[in-house]
């Protein structure tokens, strides 16, 4: 005899859920997506920091002293200072080896100069510019907008609340929010989501603003959205990291990320973060040999300069070098410093020097040039 059982259907989601083995979060989101495409997303599977070098592993400036002294002052690769105001607090930035677990470096912010009388004006950002292309995933100004997640780790002996405001260049176009160091002298690490954007980005960049003090555009609630206005940029900022020379601030790990979800850092190789890195700086070594050829009426000698990777676009170069030229007239002759006219693109640099310094030189001789008083910096930083 054939006995036949039917059961009914069932939805095998609601069934999984009910087991008692634990998912967490995030496992119970993954069970709940719709589509493929929608799970792929909360995990933030493939290349997801639009952040480059967030994990402090590149720093072809090495440490730099009196930050403050200018606007703008770029140090650690991507990064730079910013002081407005001309108020009188000044820093110092290195990169350094104390860093939470999984980190090597992170990014040190000494102050050497206080300032305890801050003008309504003044301000002390650690300040992130990238391309606007880099942040079109976000769908900025349209329909499908996305939420952004902000994750870094962070160290002071200053606790309190800071700021974080990311300004995209459109017409609406700066987000602010708050995070707080709760124990001194102890990494901490922190997540901040982004509303989507309302409006389309600039076309040039976007920034991200870390303050560490705020003067005034610290007394306007913009409240969680994007806003036109500037004011309260720095909204419930409470520390001024320029009070004390005692003061010191380290952050590392920063990730920005599509989705409303932080997810663990995404480390990449110290090639590929310094590639990344020189579309926007490149060093030549002092003492680095490089091709030239020579005119020997007007005493000019051409340098060219192969870049190791495309620039963002043709670079700026110092204009206070001292130069030692090998060729078959005038070996081993120096000149004074002399200014370098750029020549060229994005893929091949030309260097133009006017080597006053120099007699007997023969024209069109291939010739050897040393940069032998200081590195030749390019530069193509937003």
């Amino acid at each position: 005899m054939t006995v036949r059982v039917n059961k009914s259907s069932f939805n095998i989601r609601e069934k999984l859920s009910e087991l008692e083995r634990p998912i967490g979060l995030k496992g119970s989101e993954l069970m709940r997506a719709e589509t493929a495409q929608e799970a792929r997303d909360l995990v933030s599977a493939g290349r997801k920091n639009l952040i480059i070098n967030g994990a402090m592993q590149i720093n072809q400036r090495g440490t730099v002293t009196n930050l403050g002294s200018s606007l703008e002052t770029n140090h650690l690769d991507r990064w730079k200072h910013y002081n407005s105001n001309s108020g009188p607090s000044r820093f110092t930035a290195s990169r350094s080896t104390d860093a939470p677990p999984g980190f090597l470096y992170s990014c040190k912010l000494d102050c050497t100069t206080a300032d305890t009388s801050i003008a309504a004006a003044d301000s002390v950002r650690l300040a992130y510019r990238g391309e606007a292309t880099d942040f079109a995933g976000l769908g900025e100004g349209t329909s499908e907008a996305k939420s952004a997640t902000l994750s870094f780790w962070v160290k002071s002996n200053k606790t309190g609340t800071y700021c974080v405001d990311w300004y995209n260049y459109s017409s609406t176009p700066t987000c602010s929010k708050q995070y707080t160091i709760n124990s001194a002298n102890t990494w901490e690490y922190k997540t901040i989501t982004f509303p989507p954007c309302p409006n389309t980005a600039g076309t040039t960049q976007q920034s991200f603003w870390f303050w560490l003090m705020a003067g005034s555009y610290n007394t306007v609630d913009r409240g969680d959205q994007w806003t036109s206005s500037t004011d309260g940029r720095a909204y419930g900022q409470t520390v001024n990291l320029a009070d004390s020379t005692d003061n010191e601030w380290f952050i590392t790990g920063i990730q920005l990320e599509v989705g409303k979800n932080a997810t663990e850092f995404e480390h990449r190789s110290y090639g590929e973060e310094l590639a990344l890195c020189q579309r926007y700086y490149q060093l030549i070594r002092s003492g680095s040999m490089l091709p030239a050829t020579t005119n020997g009426t007007s005493q000019v000698v051409n340098i060219g300069i192969p870049l190791a990777v495309s620039m963002r676009t043709t670079p700026t170069v110092d204009n206070s070098q001292q130069f030692v030229v090998w060729h078959a007239s005038a070996n081993g002759s120096a000149a004074s410093n002399q200014t370098m006219l750029i020549n060229g693109g994005d893929n091949l640099v030309g260097i133009r020097g006017v080597l006053n310094g120099f007699s007997g030189l023969t024209d069109n001789r291939v010739a050897n040039v040393v940069a032998n008083n200081s590195n030749i910096q390019l530069n193509a930083e937003l």
